[in-house]
């Protein structure tokens, strides 16, 4: 696989994150009773009195890979001088 095929695969992950962030707090809220999403607040999902926030914890992560990911792919892409180097 080359860094070309490697970078748009990478580049998905950036369209991925926040749809898959959102999947899982609408998961986890609709698990957390009493839960309101217009009131309420998205770190009381993963708040240690919640019914699972195990998920929520899930969430962060695969978030987080996604975006780690996406910042590789466009590191890839920009590598031509500094200014690839301090984004």
């Amino acid at each position: 696989m080359t860094k070309v095929h490697l970078s748009r695969i990478l580049s998905f992950c950036g369209i991925l994150a926040p749809p898959t962030m959102i999947i899982f707090i609408l998961i986890a809220g609709h698990f957390t009773p009493g839960y309101n999403h217009i009131t309420d607040t998205v770190s009381k999902l993963s708040d240690q009195e919640s019914q699972s926030p195990e998920l929520m914890t899930a969430g962060f992560i695969s978030y987080g890979v996604l975006v780690i990911g996406f910042s590789y792919a466009l590191y890839v892409r920009l590598r031509h001088g500094i200014r690839a180097h301090i984004a």
